[in-house]
């Protein structure tokens, strides 16, 4: 999987929100090596690729390192199938509550598909949980750089995993992308559940 944009919504750091486009229009040159890797790692398709760098400039106390840290913590979340927690400091520090909540966007490549990933945090109590998530995807031959929502189609939402026992609440639908991690992570979930219903008796 690959992310090619991310989308940070308005905040208390960054009152007009911010996002970070991975996806460049020029081409990747090719290595001259017999076996040349360097472009397909960056290519997503004919006319559309990766970006090869990316800088971030900006006087002290600007939010070059928090921008790194959102990035960085999206990247678990999405690609890690990791939990909220991962994000937590970063979250306290931009000052979310169950009324202000923290929410992003994420476009992600797998195999021949583009997903778009609509997703709100919110605080409740000491923890912070998703309050509400969309998934949407898109063939990769119809992507281009500048494709909107409407041009994706509803493939998962939140709401449809409300009663899932093995659903947490404090993880993203996008886990069900990675289809290796996905079967990972359903037989951890229901071992998980499967300990909470019926207690293993100690062996004396």
């Amino acid at each position: 999987m690959k992310i090619l944009s991310i989308k940070i919504g308005k905040n208390s750091l960054f009152p007009e929100g911010f996002c970070i486009d991975l996806k460049n229009l020029a081409r990747v040159s090719k290595n001259s090596a017999p076996h040349d890797n360097y472009q397909s790692a960056y290519k997503i398709k004919t006319g559309l690729y990766n970006q090869v760098l990316l800088c971030l400039t900006g006087i002290n106390s600007t939010g070059k390192t928090t921008i790194l840290q959102l990035i960085a913590g999206i990247c678990n979340l999405v690609l890690m199938q990791r939990t909220t927690e991962v994000i937590a400091p970063i979250l306290r520090k931009l000052q979310i509550t169950n009324e202000r909540s923290f929410k992003f966007e994420a476009e992600i490549l797998q195999d021949k598909t583009v997903y778009l990933l609509e997703s709100e945090i919110v605080k409740n109590k000491d923890e912070f949980v998703y309050k509400d998530e969309v998934l949407y995807k898109l063939p990769l031959s119809k992507y281009t750089k500048g494709n909107k929502v409407d041009d994706f189609k509803l493939y998962k939402s939140r709401t449809e995993e409300v009663n899932n026992p093995f659903f947490k609440s404090d993880e993203s639908i996008a886990r069900c992308l990675s289809s290796k991690a996905g079967v990972l992570v359903t037989y951890l979930d229901f071992f998980r559940e499967l300990n909470k219903r019926h207690e293993t008796p100690s062996i004396d």
